[in-house]
């Protein structure tokens, strides 16, 4: 999910750019989707083929390597002003590998060299989320986590295929539009065919799957000559790298999974109820809360009321959007609101003002403040996703093996309803995708030291997601983060643990307890904050 950058001006928004058009459900729903949605999902059970890591070394020496040719370059990260020097280059693959002479890719990748004079061989691999995001352009935001290892390890980050500089598939009609309001199927459908038509001159949309990338980053691996890998994913990055380790697993010296899905589950046929099951967590820990409990009792059934009254009566809402500054006017329903709420359940900050903003909007009869709030988070998301990339893996790898009637059944009595899987089966309807073998489902078996990470709130992957993966990887281990969202390897302990699993090659180094002294962020009481 989910939550799911890019640093050129290519996907940058700037203070003068048009606010998104087909609104926060889009921008929150089909603009981004498989990251709001949280695609964790990774393909597993293909044969392996080329270079598949079994038998003999075949990597080649240093000097004979990619790495001679690689430029000073600096990663950067949108609204940020940090900036990071690196080395980077461009690995060619062939747009479709069982074509000869066919369109060929030129794949953008960045090399942290290590600082050690004696550093390991083997190198670090941040694989980013989504799917749509690129991995050089979201670096600087997990850096403070696994930066450090780059003290005695080179750190690799190349922009999956379809995103950032790597032939970005995107869709700019989908991506900047105006309003916060839902467009009709047919509408949408129009737009995603013109950005079809759009990408067909330079594209083949069917090429762009999970195993496709995971074999180009084997094709990085060989040309750079690192005998092994560990790999970091995130989010839709842990389908990757199981996919990966799958197709490589010779190649694989340790995993670090965060934010885990199993890959015999298809998006969609639990989304609504994960979602709200991290709702209910939220709202249980404010009434365990005796401060928050005492301020925002009823929440459930403040929730519920709201969302009844804008499905009856859809509100207008004025507001200066928070980032330009530009007027905005939008239409208010209970899939705007719904939309919003999930996207403030992913990270324990905007969790925090949940039960203020529920209240503000049925007391105060005023919706702006949740807006504001869910226009800037929307933001975020949908500046930093190729759309067209998450389409192409969503509707090839999930949307077929999804069992219909029963991600309905899961749907009833969720504050999301099955609305947004809707809006993703019309899109899929258009949109062009491999045709999979049901293999694509199969769980991964692997024997790598594994370590998986939850937060107990997530409301896309939650724990028992890793706890299901963690079945078939004989050597792992999971951590849970108490009243954590998505994604949480940059809170409390993790860091260090995750650097001490990945210098040691082993969970023995790994202290599974330390999380316990976790704490979510305190609840806003008012729009001053939490209590002091």
């Amino acid at each position: 999910m989910k939550i799911h950058p890019n640093f050129s001006s290519r996907n940058a928004i700037g203070a003068g750019d048009e606010l998104p058009r087909l609104g926060l459900r889009k921008a929150l729903g089909p603009l981004a989707l498989a990251l709001i949605l949280g695609l964790m999902l990774a393909c597993g059970g293909a044969p392996a083929t080329e270079g598949s890591g079994d038998g003999e070394d075949s990597s080649p020496s240093p000097e004979a390597s990619l790495e001679a040719q690689l430029e000073d370059c600096q990663l950067t990260s949108p609204g940020s002003p940090a900036t990071l020097d690196a080395r980077c280059g461009t690995l060619e693959v062939p747009e479709n590998r069982a074509v000869e002479n066919g369109r060929i890719l030129d794949l953008y990748f960045a090399v942290l060299p290590a600082v050690s004079r004696t550093a390991e061989e083997d190198a670090v691999v941040f694989l980013a989320g989504g799917p749509g995001q690129a991995s050089t352009e979201t670096y600087l935001q997990v850096s403070p986590a696994i930066g450090p290892l780059n003290h005695d390890r080179p750190i690799l980050l190349m922009d999956q295929r379809g995103t950032g500089s790597s032939h970005a598939l995107e869709c700019p009609g989908l991506a900047m539009e105006e309003s916060l309001e839902m467009p009709d199927d047919d509408e949408l459908k129009a737009l995603v065919q013109e950005c079809v038509e759009e990408l067909s001159q330079d594209a083949d949309p069917r090429q762009y799957t999970t195993e496709a990338a995971a074999r180009d980053l084997e094709a990085l691996r060989e040309a750079l000559g690192y005998p092994q890998l560990n790999l970091y994913g995130v989010s839709y990055g842990t389908r990757l790298a199981l996919a990966y380790a799958d197709l490589f697993p010779q190649r694989v010296r340790t995993l670090v999974l965060d934010g885990v899905v199993p890959h015999d589950v298809a998006l969609g046929e639990t989304l609504a109820r994960d979602a709200q099951n991290a709702l209910e967590l939220i709202f249980q820990r404010c009434a365990d809360d005796e401060a928050c409990g005492e301020a925002f009792p009823d929440l459930q059934q403040k929730l519920d009321g709201l969302m009844a009254s804008l499905a009856e009566d859809p509100r207008p809402v004025r507001l200066d959007h928070p980032r330009t500054g530009a007027s905005v006017e939008l239409t208010f329903n209970e899939e705007t609101l719904a939309g919003g709420l999930r996207l403030l359940t992913y990270a324990p900050e905007t969790a925090a003002l949940v039960p203020l903003l529920i209240t503000d909007a049925v007391e105060n009869d005023d919706l702006r403040r949740l807006a504001a709030l869910a226009l800037t988070v929307g933001d975020g998301v949908g500046s930093q996703i190729s759309a067209g990339l998450s389409y192409s893996v969503t509707c090839a790898e999930d949307v077929p093996f999804v069992d219909v009637e029963a991600s309905a059944e899961a749907s009833r009595g969720t504050y999301l309803g099955e609305s947004f899987f809707d809006s993703l089966q019309e899109i899929c309807s258009v949109w062009p995708y491999a045709e999979l073998p049901a293999t694509v489902r199969s769980a991964v078996r692997s024997d790598v030291p594994s370590l998986l990470l939850s937060g107990e709130a997530d409301p896309v992957t939650p724990p028992a997601f890793a706890e299901r993966t963690a079945q078939t990887l004989s050597n792992s281990l999971t951590v849970v983060a108490p009243g954590l969202g998505h994604n949480v390897i940059l809170r409390g302990c993790l860091p260090q643990q995750v650097q001490a699993f990945i210098e040691a090659g082993s969970l023995e180094a790994v202290d599974a307890e330390c999380v316990e002294a976790i704490e979510a962020a305190p609840f806003f009481l008012n729009f001053s904050g939490p209590r002091p």
